[in-house]
């Protein structure tokens, strides 16, 4: 993990316990993210692309638990790397 990733998972850390519905509502558009791109990729290249194991995609997808902020971390990259340059499979 980056110095940058870091300071980012802080920053999630601190939000979380600051101001968590918006923390959850976070979370709850990145587990959308995932379940979709999951439509049209497999679990593997998405979690290569994440930066995560399979195992712990799926259980971050399934799971109503809150994620560790470094995990959300990689997780909100993912989404935003995809929703500014447009998913593989929307583009």
């Amino acid at each position: 993990m980056t110095d940058s990733d870091t300071a980012f998972a802080d920053l999630l850390r601190q939000e979380s316990m600051e101001r968590p519905e918006d923390y959850s509502r976070r979370i709850e558009t990145v587990r959308a993210a995932v379940s979709e791109e999951l439509d049209f990729r497999s679990l593997r290249q998405v979690a290569r692309a994440v930066g995560m194991s399979p195992t712990g995609l799926q259980n971050f997808r399934v799971a109503e638990a809150m994620p560790h902020a470094p995990t959300m971390a990689k997780l909100w990259r993912w989404y935003e790397t995809q929703h500014r340059a447009g998913s593989p499979v929307a583009g």
